[in-house]
């Protein structure tokens, strides 16, 4: 039996994902679904939000598509999402799932059954896995190359939050990275929140970009669709609350990371001041310019 958070109970053993959460409570759920023949495990602890469904759940599947398309009876289970097959984050899991050859019909919540359970290795919290993660993005990236009109390497984004950690000198820092843009003959690019451009925008867009500016959030798991090299920006948590997931991601990428630290706050703001990114953003367009960049 698998929970929706991907464990398994088998006869008097439980198998518990090294994830963000370790359930090792030994409670059989009681509303378990069908019985399947096979299943293909990707649902982890908090994989229905944006950054643990692209970045810890859907990695799981990189090494195994050749062996899913070969077996298409075999379902993949995933974890139950807030508003169902309805929500934006529901809609995002299955695009992404096609891009790597399974359909929404195989798709399936959890808690279910199965004869024969196919476990692949789960995620740490927070820390993309090398090998999987590198494998997704290739994936990514060929179909983006594959299906969309050739776009030019030249775009500044700016990933503008609406809610939670947001910058607090937001105006001041759409303002630097317009001049830095137009200095340096890019395109500058917001990425919004509400409402979120399609997927297949999103893809175009961070395909494209040399840089993405942000406060630290989920915005940042679209580097996944970045090429490698890519310089990410981020105005970063400060103590106690530093979360360097992106800086880990970044680099398993092949990206170029750089952090300003919050001067306060957090929970509700990224307070990072304007001449801090104007400085940063300059220095690092200027080793993007020069090609001086290890």
């Amino acid at each position: 039996m698998v929970t929706a958070d991907g464990d398994v109970y088998s006869g008097n053993v439980k198998l518990v994902l090294y994830s963000c959460g370790m359930d090792a409570s030994t409670v059989v759920p009681s509303n378990v679904g069908p019985v399947y023949d096979e299943v293909f495990v990707i649902a982890q602890y908090w994989g229905s939000a944006v950054f643990h469904e692209m970045c810890e759940m859907l990695p799981r599947i990189a090494l195994y598509r050749e062996f899913l398309q070969r077996n298409p009876q075999i379902r993949v289970v995933v974890p139950q999402f807030a508003g169902g097959r309805l929500s934006h984050n529901w809609n995002l899991l299955t695009d992404l799932l096609r891009i790597a050859g399974v359909q929404e019909s195989r798709v399936v919540v959890g808690p279910v059954r199965a004869k024969v359970v196919y476990h692949p290795r789960s995620t740490m919290c927070g820390f993309a896995s090398v090998q999987e993660s590198q494998t997704l993005n290739a994936l990514y990236r060929d179909y983006i190359r594959t299906n969309f009109p050739p776009q030019e390497r030249n775009r500044l984004i700016l990933i503008r939050r609406s809610q939670s950690r947001r910058f607090t000198e937001q105006r001041g820092i759409e303002e630097v990275l317009k001049r830095a843009a137009r200095d340096y003959r890019l395109i500058y690019t917001p990425f919004v929140d509400n409402p979120t451009p399609s997927l297949n925008a999103t893809m175009m867009m961070f395909h494209s970009a040399v840089m993405i500016v942000a406060p630290v959030g989920a915005g940042e798991s679209n580097m996944f669709f970045s090429q490698p090299g890519t310089f990410v920006l981020e105005g970063v948590c400060n103590l106690p609350h530093v979360n360097l997931c992106f800086l880990h991601l970044a680099h398993v990428l092949g990206h170029h990371w750089h952090g300003v630290m919050s001067r306060g706050g957090c929970e509700e703001v990224i307070d990072v001041s304007t001449a801090s990114v104007d400085d940063a953003v300059r220095h690092l367009l200027r080793l993007w310019k020069l090609g001086n960049v290890s």
